[in-house]
């Protein structure tokens, strides 16, 4: 078991040093990948918009999530070009939608402390606007309650700045700090997401209801757009129609998807949840070639990672549901 610790530690050390060198060269290399979640309206299901999730597709690691990577981007600097990459990159893809005829939607994106306070942040995004001739009014910023735990006077400045150009702000993960209610009668806030943290206990009994009910309520006698994020079930689903949610995401409509499937998604205009399509038996369809059995149950296995980049490694195994 000692031996099985050891190994992940090397190994998360190998990957951490291997980043930190790569990093430099991820634009340059075209390695930066954006993936887009849809939005919806709960109760009619139309689409309003979507939220930008970036990922690092590495030559060796396959796709990193920024939860590994950017705070290696924050120590090294490489946040400011990354930052500049995505708001040229949003402000490209929402011109080409809508010179392809699509339905104007909203875009957030998120956004970290060290880049709202980096000296030209938003003169360098107002160019950026320009050069696309475009309104900013598409735009919505999701910031964290952490961040606004370290960085309050110099964020305030930036939120009042940005929400004077007509973006909206989001406060991500709502409730899960405790100072949440000081934020809110100091900042501006349009729009509170609701963590999928008090989503997922939806199904744990009446008390977590009453909480995102409230915390619904609260956001609707300010004057707040609330969104729910990580809808993965029917059940969640029906509670927040019930509670006037009105607007939602998570694997229940779609998963983080590329550019390509976004806009096949964006044609429907409509998003119709999956658990709802699966009970009409015309979507469910066998295309497979040879025979398919049907469990009722999931299978357990076991996986091991044997080998990276010829290394050998021990790390034991973890159960896993196929």
């Amino acid at each position: 078991e000692s031996s099985n610790i050891e190994s992940k530690e090397s190994l998360i050390e190998y990957k951490d040093i291997v980043m930190r060198g790569d990093i430099y060269n991820i634009i340059e290399n075209k390695e930066l990948e954006v993936y887009y979640q849809t939005q919806v309206l709960i109760n009619s299901s139309e689409i309003i918009g979507t939220e930008l999730l970036l990922r690092w597709n590495h030559p060796i690691w396959g796709l990193i999530y920024p939860v590994e990577f950017l705070e290696i981007a924050k120590e090294t600097g490489m946040i400011f070009p990354i930052g500049s990459w995505v708001l040229s990159q949003i402000c490209k893809t929402y011109k080409e939608w809508l010179d392809k005829g699509y339905k104007n939607i909203d875009i957030t994106v998120n956004l970290s402390s060290v880049q709202m306070t980096e000296k030209g942040f938003i003169s360098e995004l107002k160019e950026i606007l320009k050069f696309y001739g475009l309104k900013p009014n598409f735009l919505i910023f999701e910031i964290k309650e952490s961040m606004l735990l370290d960085e309050c006077q110099n964020i305030a400045l930036d939120i009042n700045e940005l929400r004077s150009m007509g973006i909206r702000i989001a406060l991500g993960g709502f409730g899960t700090v405790y100072s949440s209610f000081y934020y809110l009668s100091t900042f501006d806030i349009d729009i509170l997401k609701i963590d999928r943290f008090f989503i997922r206990k939806i199904k744990e009994g009446d008390r977590n209801k009453r909480l995102i009910k409230a915390m619904i309520n609260f956001g609707e006698n300010l004057g707040i757009d609330i969104v729910s994020e990580g809808i993965e079930t029917l059940e969640e689903l029906l509670f927040l129609k019930m509670a006037n949610c009105n607007l939602g995401q998570g694997y229940l409509y779609s998963k983080e998807v590329s550019q390509t499937v976004f806009e096949k998604i964006l044609n429907k205009k409509i998003l119709i949840p999956r658990a709802i399509k699966a009970s009409s038996k015309w979507e469910i369809e066998n295309r497979r070639k040879f025979f398919r059995v049907e469990f009722t149950d999931y299978l357990e296995g076991d996986m091991k990672i044997l080998e990276v980049q010829g290394m050998k490694l021990n790390l034991g195994s973890t159960p896993i549901l196929i």
